[in-house]
């Protein structure tokens, strides 16, 4: 997962998740926590538009090739 949009999640190490094999009352769950909802709200935004970013320059990056290639072709 992707540091910037897994940040909400828990990321329990491989002994960890073996102690969740008989953790039955959820004791050993911990999740990463923002100082308020609002944070919390800011930072995944922020994470969403930077994902959004990302695949637009990756769809950019992947136009501008197919149009060298078609150029190439001519």
């Amino acid at each position: 997962m992707n540091s910037r949009t897994g940040f909400l999640f828990a990321d329990p190490s491989f002994a960890e998740g073996v102690g969740r094999l008989t953790d039955f009352s959820g004791a050993l769950n911990r999740y990463n926590v923002s100082s308020s909802p609002r944070a919390a709200d800011r930072r995944a935004t922020r994470a969403d538009w930077e994902m959004v970013g990302e695949d637009l320059r990756a769809a950019g990056k992947k136009l501008r090739g197919e149009r060298k290639s078609k150029q190439r072709g001519r």
